[in-house]
């Protein structure tokens, strides 16, 4: 996730959504200008905010940066279970809670977006890109993990959360099926407005480029074949929510 104080506006990164392109076409965002969980754990997670907002916009009178990491990581081991979970995939619900705790800040009146995917191709596309072999196995230590809570769900598994546990909360119009990332109007407008003036002359059109190969193509259909009923049963709550979503125009 990434959070933009100046323009109010909230980013739920969903795993495996085409969030990294979307963050690719935003000139500010990059490891060395966020004040994220890189710096504040040693663990690779892009989020949080500009390191320039902390100082300009969130620390008050008073607050001491080494005071903030230390409540960041007591806020996140309560929370998660973890000291360090990855904060680029944390949920809504879990972004209004940081601020409110960590810095007494309401961003609850923030405009919060995501986007959202057909969630068996969003599992198809985790678990290739995690080159999972034994898929049986792996989704059943899944289904426990979501079951339980696990905080290896928020460290391990991040990129296995389900979209309803992460966009809890938030307006209906503003979740986009990444299917119309590249063409929807809301989307250009928030790149436009979060790049500030500025132009990104390094933009990604790609966003994935497993998809066109024939060995992403094969592992889809085999785990299709294979998997597809337990995926549904297990992502059941994603895939009434993605229906949902796909029967308002994005």
């Amino acid at each position: 996730m990434a959070t933009f104080h100046k323009e109010k506006i909230i980013f739920v990164h969903i795993p495996k959504t085409g969030g990294t392109f979307f963050t690719s076409q935003i000139v500010n965002f990059s490891m060395k200008n966020y004040f994220n969980s890189v710096n504040l754990f040693g663990y690779p997670g892009m989020g949080l905010l500009l390191k320039e907002e902390l100082y300009e916009n969130i620390l008050k009178d008073g607050q001491d940066e080494k005071k903030i990491i230390l409540k960041s990581k007591k806020f996140f081991k309560k929370i998660t279970g973890t000291y360090n979970p990855c904060t680029q995939h944390l949920s809504y619900k879990i972004i209004l809670e940081y601020y409110n705790n960590v810095y007494d800040l309401d961003v609850s009146n923030y405009e919060a977006f995501a986007f959202v995917r057909n969630p068996i191709d969003r599992i198809v596309s985790g678990l290739y890109r995690k080159k999972i072999k034994d898929v049986e196995s792996f989704l059943s230590t899944i289904k426990k993990s979501l079951t339980d809570n696990s905080p290896e769900m928020y460290k391990k598994f991040c990129h296995f959360q389900t979209q309803a546990s992460l966009i809890d909360g938030m307006k209906l119009e503003n979740l986009i099926d990444v299917k119309y990332l590249s063409s929807n109007k809301k989307v250009k407008n928030y790149i436009e407005k979060l790049n500030r003036g500025k132009k990104n002359s390094c933009i990604n059109k790609n966003e994935s480029s497993n998809q066109g190969k024939d060995s992403y193509k094969e592992f889809k259909m085999k785990i299709i074949n294979n998997f597809s009923k337990d995926i549904s049963d297990i992502y059941r709550e994603d895939l009434l929510l993605y229906n949902k979503i796909t029967k308002t125009k994005n």
